[in-house]
């Protein structure tokens, strides 16, 4: 089974973490919150890092969202 980690990096607060069980909907929730913190929209980049399922950046800072794929062992 596989877990998507919704990773939020922020200077100015803790990391945050959620959890999906679901690609496609843990990287809309990374858009949507990128979207939702972004104060201006041209600081909005997305970027393809290898190893990771999707990255975006969402402020001048380089205050990010990214979304890495876990493996569970059963």
């Amino acid at each position: 089974m596989d877990i998507y980690n919704v990773i939020t990096e922020d200077r100015h607060n803790d990391a945050a973490v959620r959890s999906f069980f679901n690609r496609e909907r843990a990287i809309e929730i990374a858009k949507e919150t990128a979207l939702s913190l972004n104060k201006d929209l041209t600081y909005l980049k997305e970027d393809i890092i290898e190893g990771w399922e999707f990255y975006i950046e969402y402020s001048c800072e380089g205050d990010c969202i990214h979304v890495i794929k876990t493996m569970l062992e059963s």
